[in-house]
């Protein structure tokens, strides 16, 4: 990510060949939706309605206050292919220092082969670390909570310098 001489950040963080990452724009609402929505019923928690509303309040919370939000979208000719949902806080008994927590990590199986399925998860990894270091953030923690194809999530966040540090569990 570069900063311009004004202070803002470049909307395109990474472009190669077709494929772009990018920052949302108020016209992603519903295609960003979509493959939300699609995201959230490949995953064990499927059963639970998607909420509309939350979706909604999270959307406009990255376009009000991008300083501490942000969702990263991978296109390929000029379709959504891929999203990151990410926000930066401290951690929640410390002082200081800035986390990046993911809170989705979303690449479309539909719309992409398997290698450029691999490609664009990578691009959005390496587009939120650059993001996180320009918040000042000194970790990106993505929690993988799908409940679905553990092993490929793993292999992908290791090809992107991951590091295994603790899990999620079912109670």
């Amino acid at each position: 990510m570069v900063e311009t001489k004004t202070g803002a950040y470049e909307t395109v963080l990474e472009q190669k060949l077709e494929n772009v990452i990018r920052l949302i724009a108020p016209d992603d609402r519903e295609p960003l939706r979509a493959l939300s929505r699609a995201a959230h019923q490949r995953t064990v928690f499927g059963g639970i309605a998607f909420s509309d509303a939350k979706f909604d309040k999270a959307f406009d919370k990255v376009l009000e206050n991008p300083k501490h939000s942000v969702c990263l979208l991978a296109l390929s000719h000029d379709k959504i292919v891929g999203a990151l949902w990410a926000s930066t806080g401290t951690f929640f008994i410390g002082e200081d220092e800035l986390f990046t927590t993911v809170h989705m990590l979303a690449v479309d199986p539909e719309t992409q082969k398997p290698f450029m399925r691999a490609k664009t998860f990578l691009r959005l990894v390496k587009a939120i670390r650059q993001w996180s270091k320009s918040r000042g953030a000194k970790h990106v923690l993505v929690h993988v909570t799908t409940g679905t194809d553990l092993k490929a999530s793993d292999k992908m966040l290791r090809a992107a310098g991951g590091k295994c540090f603790g899990g999620a569990y079912v109670l």
